[in-house]
């Protein structure tokens, strides 16, 4: 399993040393993060992928980009302060992790290759700067 730590400036050292890029990503907006994920030393292939995202700086709304072989899982938290989306309709939940499984070996990433996933995110913290974990 390769488990990002990356900071993303709108890059990432892990266990499968994977990065990360905002595409289109703004302060206070939204856009397209996408993780690349090698996978290393053989024997052994990388069959998930988990992403922890920020509680201090909650991130309202995920959507993942579908990737054939795999699944994806979003893992949500309560608001402390429920929140109003864009119409006016209470926002209670924010998502706190991505994880991606293989749904069998064959879609696993095999060592000495790498892939890719992609979640569209928003509204994404006002700074500089964003780590996931």
């Amino acid at each position: 399993m390769a488990v990002a730590d990356p900071t993303i400036g709108f890059a990432l050292p892990a266990l499968a040393h994977p990065g990360a890029s905002g595409i289109d990503t703004t302060q206070g907006g939204s856009g397209v993060i996408t993780f690349r994920v090698p996978s290393e030393h053989p024997p052994a292939s990388t069959t998930e992928l988990l992403i922890a995202l920020p509680d201090n700086t909650p991130i309202l709304e995920v959507f993942t980009q579908p990737k054939a072989g795999w699944t994806a899982t979003l893992t949500k938290k309560d608001l402390l302060t429920p929140q109003k989306d864009d119409k006016g309709n209470p926002i209670t939940q924010y998502v706190s992790q991505v994880r991606w499984k293989a749904d069998n070996p064959q879609a696993a990433i095999p060592p000495y290759q790498f892939d890719m996933f992609n979640i569209y995110a928003g509204s994404l913290p006002r700074q500089d700067s964003m780590t996931l974990r």
